[in-house]
């Protein structure tokens, strides 16, 4: 069984270091392509869905804006299981201030340079963190693609996908600032865990996925 992992945004596969999959799943990081201008993320996911064999049962795993890419991916080639963590399967799971800002077109607002800069407000969004979770998640900030990151944060704004996936497995930190776990109804809380607890509580999340994705 492939599971097929999508990083999320400003990230790589290293936000990944801590999920262990024994056989019989096999691990394939979808590699980011580039964006055309002013794409959606549904049309994004349908061109990433290129890197997936649609012959063979797969899981899809997606992190965070990676979620958002993975959910329109499942309406294309639906996966055996899709899990999201610290992501959002319906517009309604955004944070509202993040819908509000869509419905007001404010992204020409948004303060592109200080959002890729380690600093308070990135420590503050990712909290909390450890010096070690801290060090990756500024690494990979920092050597973002800055289009590419700009594309995305106003893809997410108009994101406007309504119906629930199906199969779905939904994991959260009870502290994520960024996608906040109170709004996704049906998933499982990682307590203390913030938007990265992919990182910190990656062995719980492993033993998550190995539990209900592992073929009968």
């Amino acid at each position: 069984m492939r599971a097929y992992f999508i990083s999320g945004l400003g990230a790589d596969k290293k936000a990944f270091q801590n999920i262990n999959l024994p056989r019989p799943f096999e691990t394939i990081h979808l590699n980011w392509i580039a964006p055309l201008a002013d794409e959606s993320i549904a049309s994004y996911a349908q061109r990433l869905a290129g890197q997936i064999n649609r012959s063979e049962s797969f899981i899809l795993i997606g992190l965070s804006f990676g979620g958002l890419i993975a959910t329109e991916i499942a309406k294309i080639i639906p996966p055996y299981k899709l899990v999201l963590i610290s992501s959002a399967a319906t517009r309604k799971e955004l944070p509202l201030s993040m819908r509000f800002a869509g419905l007001c077109k404010l992204e020409k607002l948004l303060p592109y340079k200080s959002l890729r800069k380690p600093g308070r407000l990135l420590n503050y969004a990712f909290s909390p963190l450890d010096n070690n979770s801290r060090q990756i998640i500024h690494a990979m900030i920092a050597a973002s693609d800055p289009n590419f990151i700009k594309w995305a944060i106003k893809a997410v704004l108009h994101w406007n996908n309504k119906k629930k996936p199906a199969n779905l497995l939904q994991i959260h930190g009870d502290k994520d600032k960024i996608f906040p776990g109170k709004n996704a109804k049906s998933a499982i809380m990682m307590h203390g865990g913030g938007h990265f607890c992919v990182y910190s509580h990656g062995a719980v999340i492993s033993s998550l996925i190995v539990n209900n994705c592992t073929p009968e």
